[in-house]
């Protein structure tokens, strides 16, 4: 392919097949087109006859029902026998519609049908659209292809409206036609193009097939909108022909037509395989044509070519074995005195040249070898793949190789360091620049390195090869690296100090600083160079600064502080320090002293802090041994500072905390790191307080407990005053009885073991008989020591576990606990009544008072809490007091249970009356004897809103002594004449009855209010 002949044979073939197959594949395209324009109008012609056919044959039944309808009256209509005789006296319809006729009323029931067998009659068709549209919209309507009811096939029907003398729609008469039996529609669409082409009718708003050539296509649902952009053109109103693929993958040439009767679309469909079928068979004879012609011109090119050129070719081969390894240059022979005799005569004059040209390069050579050999630097030849060819003797001395170790190996395995790709990539590199000069390590036969200068050119002559001068330079680069290894510890020094350091002339100018100054001052390196020191040294400072620095020239030392001004203008106190170097220049540093001096100043503070606390501050040793106290500190516990020091704080334990309190007091402050509580402990004088305390860890930075510091306050007198406040809060102040809130819980709590324990408990609620007159007689002071010593004889006569409560007054609430039953009670509550009734000295008087009791007991019979215990105990209290006092009654729930049943029973009825929920009904009175009417009694009932009706039996009782009866009267009075007045008006004179209560007959405005309601009413006459 890379030969002279080869490529001009493929050029000239390649120029006649671009130009041949492109006028080939030129040519069917055009006949291709051509045939699909001639075809595609042929048929769009043939479907327009046919859809013609079709609309003549459409509107042609339409018209013959039409014309039956006219003939059609709404007596026919409406008698089955009369419609039935009609359509078997028009054959014509028979014939027209293979699947029969049928007539329906108003209602699309068919009310006749041809033939009868079919089963139509009394069947609804209005889920037909045929029979819906021309029933309701009066038009003659071609419905859409469906599967027949009674024949199970496919049909389509035609339905014109059946109308009145008027014009109305009264019926319809439809006819249907069998897609699956011979029709009309099977004449025209049965007929083929070419062999396995044909037609098609489709209704395109179900994109449906109505029927086709292939029967088997009836029926078939088309794909829905979207899926093929050509079928969904067609159906839209496209009216022409295309190429392209049915549902069932086949590429057809189609053309369609829209029927103007039915608005449907004939459709032609014709194989593309069959109807280009001649074009596809000249197409092939054309390629075909075009192949062998290509065939025979390749062939043709290659003879004349391989002739004309076989003189070249021989030439190129001698001259080819000429320069192999180990042939002479010899002179060629001319054939021809031609343009190619010519070419040879000139090769072989350069033939002549290249062989003197080489004598004197060996010559040449010798004299290299000499220079080489006898030079201070290595030397070495290699190939342009790194194999050496030749090295000197400098080389092998330097290396410690001889030459024929040297000779067996490549550049590659002289480098020391460098990985085989890279150095191949080195050589790479010079060969495309021709040379380089680069510094390298070596490495030598005895496996020591040594760094070598390398000097090399790359001559690409012939397969190219490398010269390469090496240098021995690994004293130089020792004696350069310990410099530098020199320059950069003192550099890393310079810049990795923390303290800013800086190097001035003796003018004072900055001539170098570090990274810290930087960050010291803000400025620049490039800023700070070429800056004065006064530049950045404040006035009022300058003049000292100006004589320490002269100090310093004159051989001495400098260190003091300062403040400098940075870039931003602030100001940063610095400690300095400089001193003279030999060559004149001045090195100094210095250090930021603001977090110093902010120490110090914290540090005093604290020191402040400490002496002034109000708190005791104690600082201790991890192992808690005291290291510091304040003076707090010492006024709080008793200790002096001298006695505290070195001790552990275990001095001051009180020993009202136990060892699980200090557990977990040290658990806290190990994890969280601090502790918050109150701590009991003692004074050096063996007083207990109270102290609220702090305990908090310092760490260092890595986390580490370096000691503790606790600061605490004396609360004791906060301690009394809650305790005191929480006594008042739970006893009374007078007597130092429990008060009411501290009665409820121990009530509570009593109830509770009572129900745990099986037992009984007793709630007595105890009221002083003549307390007032004793506070009236001899005021309140003594009432009040009345109440003190009433208090204490009552507590004498308790037992441990019972409780007496003060409620208040002269009011008191015993309970007693651990009962067996109730009678066991009362000794105890006698005694109570005795101890209350005793004489008692109060001051120089001499007073006697009782006391009534009232008792109630837990558990009941149903659920109490405690203060309805204290009510039902208070109420037994009060019918004491009214059966004489200095007596006790127990309280009785059975009858309570009944009073609070009779009091819900009247908010029931009460509730009843506010809701209307009461009805009179009226039981007339009639004369046996004459059979007549002659009044009405009215009777009271509940309309219960849950229970129903109620008779009286089951609320009169209730209000039988209470107030409810006298209202529920008057609305019995009322109701009754407001009823009495309707009647009137209804003509109907009848006297009602109405029955008074005792209770009401007895209140003295009865009379009035009876005349007042008949007033209301003049009609009604009592």
């Amino acid at each position: 392919m890379h030969t002279l002949k080869n490529r001009i044979i493929v050029s000239i073939l390649t120029s006649f097949l671009v130009g041949m197959w492109s006028l080939a594949w030129y040519l069917s395209a055009a006949l291709q087109d051509e045939m699909e324009q001639v075809l595609g109008a042929q048929q769009l012609t043939t479907i327009s006859i046919l859809a013609e056919e079709l609309d003549r044959e459409l509107s042609g039944r339409i018209n013959d029902l039409e014309t039956v309808a006219r003939a059609i009256t709404p007596g026919v209509l409406e008698d089955s026998w009369s419609a039935q005789n009609l359509l078997e006296d028009n054959p014509i319809l028979s014939q027209r519609f293979n699947a029969g006729v049928f007539t329906t009323g108003r209602d699309g029931v068919a009310t006749a049908s041809v033939p009868t067998a079919l089963g139509r009659m009394g069947v609804s068709f209005l889920d037909r659209d045929y029979v819906l549209r021309a029933l309701q919209e009066g038009k003659s309507t071609i419905g859409e292809p469906v599967i027949g009811r009674q024949l199970s096939k496919p049909v389509v029907g035609i339905a014109v409206p059946v109308r009145n003398a008027q014009g109305a729609v009264i019926g319809a008469l439809a006819g249907v036609i069998d897609l699956g039996a011979p029709s009309f529609l099977d004449r025209i669409v049965q007929r083929k193009i070419g062999v396995s082409g044909g037609f098609l009718l489709i209704a395109p708003q179900a994109r449906r097939v109505v029927t086709a050539t292939d029967k088997s296509r009836a029926m078939e649902q088309l794909p829905t909108a979207g899926v093929n952009p050509v079928i969904d053109r067609f159906l839209s109103g496209y009216e022409g022909w295309t190429v392209m693929k049915n549902p069932q993958g086949i590429e057809i040439l189609a053309a369609d037509k829209r029927i103007s009767a039915s608005g449907w679309i004939a459709a032609s469909s014709f194989p593309t395989d069959e109807a280009f079928a001649p074009l596809r068979a000249m197409q092939q004879r054309l390629f075909l044509g075009s192949t062998l012609l290509t065939l025979a011109a390749g062939a043709l090119v290659w003879w004349i070519l391989r002739r004309h050129l076989k003189p070249l070719l021989s030439t190129a081969t001698a001259i080819h074995q000429m320069a192999s390894p180990g042939h002479k240059l010899e002179r060629l022979n001319i054939a021809e005195k031609d343009e190619f005799g010519q070419l040879i005569d000139g090769v072989n004059h350069l033939i002549e040249v290249i062989d003197e040209r080489e004598t004197a390069l060996s010559e040449s050579d010798q004299t290299l070898r000499k220079i080489l050999e006898t030079t201070l630097d290595g030397f070495w030849r290699a190939t342009a793949q790194g194999a050496l060819l030749d090295v000197n003797s400098v080389y092998c001395k330097q290396s410690g190789y001889s030459r024929e170790d040297l000779l067996q190996m490549s550049i590659a395995d002289l480098e020391a360091h460098e990985q085989n790709d890279a150095t191949r990539a080195h050589m790479q590199r010079i060969m495309t620049e021709g040379h380089d000069q680069f510094e390298s390590i070596h490495r030598r036969k005895d496996g020591s390195t040594w760094f070598v200068e390398v000097s090399t050119i790359f001559n690409p002559s012939q397969e190219g090869e490398f010269l390469v001068f090496v240098r021995d330079i690994t004293e130089r680069k020792q004696a350069t690296k310990a410099l530098e290894d020199k320059e950069q510890r003192l550099r890393a020094i310079f810049e990795g100090a923390a303290d800013a350091i800086f190097i001035t002339d003796v003018q004072g100018n900055y001539l170098s600083i570090n990274h810290a100054a930087v960050a010291l001052l803000g400025y620049s390196q490039q800023e700070f160079v070429g800056k004065n020191i006064r530049d950045i040294t404040g006035p009022v400072e300058m003049t000292r600064a100006q004589h320490e620095f002269e100090n310093l020239l004159s051989g001495g030392r400098m260190r003091a502080e300062y403040t400098l001004r940075k870039k931003s203008g602030d100001w940063v106190p610095v400690e300095l320090n400089a001193t003279l170097l030999p060559d004149g220049t001045v090195y100094g540093s210095c250090r930021d002293i603001s977090e110093r001096r902010q120490a110090e100043a914290r540090l005093q503070l604290a020191a402040s802090v400490f002496t002034h606390a109000r708190e005791g501050i104690m600082i201790t040793e991890v192992d808690g041994t005291i290291l510091d106290v304040n003076e707090t500190f010492t006024r709080i516990t008793g200790y002096t500072r001298a006695e505290v020091l070195g001790r552990n704080p275990r001095l001051l334990n009180s020993g009202q905390q136990d060892q699980v309190f200090y557990a977990h007091l040290w658990s806290d402050l190990q994890r969280k790191g601090y502790w918050t509580g109150e701590v009991w402990n003692r004074r050096k004088n063996g007083e207990v307080f109270a102290e609220m305390q702090t305990i908090s860890a310092v760490r260092d930075a890595k986390g580490t407990t370096q000691s503790y510091v606790a600061l605490f306050s004396d609360i004791t007198s906060i301690k009394e005053n809650q305790r005191k406040l929480e006594h008042m809060a739970h006893f009374d102040a007078l007597t130092n009885l429990p008060n009411r809130v501290l009665l409820g819980d121990r009530l509570h709590q009593a109830m509770a073991l009572a129900q745990r324990r099986g037992k009984r408990l007793a709630v007595a609620y105890l009221d002083v008989d003549g307390f007032k007159a004793v506070n009236d007689l001899h005021g309140h002071d003594v009432g009040d020591r009345l109440l003190v010593a009433l208090s204490g004889k009552l507590k004498q006569v308790l037992r441990d576990g019972d409780t007496l409560a003060r409620m208040g007054g002269d009011e008191f609430v015993v309970v007693l606990v651990d009962l067996d039953d109730v009678p066991t009670t009362g000794p105890l509550l006698s005694r109570l009544l005795g101890a209350a009734a005793q004489p008692l000295q109060v001051g120089s008087e001499l007073l006697q008072v009782s006391a009534s009791l009232g008792v109630t007991f837990y558990p009941q019979a149903e659920e109490v809490d405690g203060e309805q215990l204290l009510r039902q105990a208070d109420q037994a209290m009060y019918q004491a007091k009214q059966a004489g006092k200095h007596r006790y009654h127990v309280f009785d729930a059975d009858q309570d249970r009944a009073l609070r049943g009779h009091h819900e029973g009247l908010d029931h009825i009460r509730q009843a009356m506010s809701n209307h929920e009461f009805v009179l009904f009226y039981q007339p009175k009639v004369n046996m004897r004459k059979g007549e009417v002659i009044g009405a009694e009215a009777l009271v009932r509940w309309q219960h809103p849950t229970q129903g009706l109620l008779a009286p039996g089951t609320f009169l009782p209730f209000i039988e002594d209470d107030p409810l009866a006298v209202a529920l009267g008057e609305w019995v009075i009322e109701t009754a004449l407001c009823q009495l007045d309707a009647w009137h008006a209804a003509g109907l004179a009848i006297p009602i009855s109405v029955n008074v209560g005792a209770r009401q007959l007895q209140q003295p405005q009865f009379f009035q209010r009876l005349r007042d309601m008949l007033a209301q009413h003049p009609k009604d006459k009592p």
